[in-house]
């Protein structure tokens, strides 16, 4: 009960990174606030240790839950697809292709299928193509 009780914080925790990101977009926040956010708010979660610029080289990604992989996923499209609609095409570039690296984490991981995953990674692969 307890580590189904930590594991459900632990999303909950994810799910506000999320919202705080989704809500700063919405307000029109200048891209380096909305990274700093995440930042922030993932090294609170995973240590002071997890450095959001170099995931796909973060060994204890490859340990996350496939749920957690997802979250992690999520925010990271979040951050690319933000740089890109702000005009900053190498952090567009750096999280969109640490999105694909985490896609391909929760493929190899994950038992179920995400129609958003497929639908968000055509997105990246073609702002990737474009960058």
């Amino acid at each position: 009960m307890y580590r189904k009780d930590y594991l459900e914080r632990e999303f909950e925790k994810l799910g506000l990174i999320i919202a705080y990101i989704l809500n700063l977009k919405k307000e029109n926040k200048a891209f380096s606030e909305i990274e700093l956010a995440a930042k922030t708010g993932l090294r609170n979660l995973f240590g002071e240790d997890f450095d959001l610029e170099t995931v796909e080289h973060d060994t204890d990604v490859n340990e996350f839950t496939p749920q957690k992989q997802q979250a992690l996923a999520d925010i990271l499209f979040e951050l690319g697809i933000t740089a890109h609609q702000q005009n900053k095409p190498k952090a567009a570039k750096r999280f969109l292709s640490q999105y694909l690296h985490m896609l391909t984490l929760i493929e190899k991981n994950s038992t179920t299928f995400s129609f958003q995953n497929l639908s968000n990674k055509a997105i990246a692969d073609e702002i990737m193509l474009s960058a």
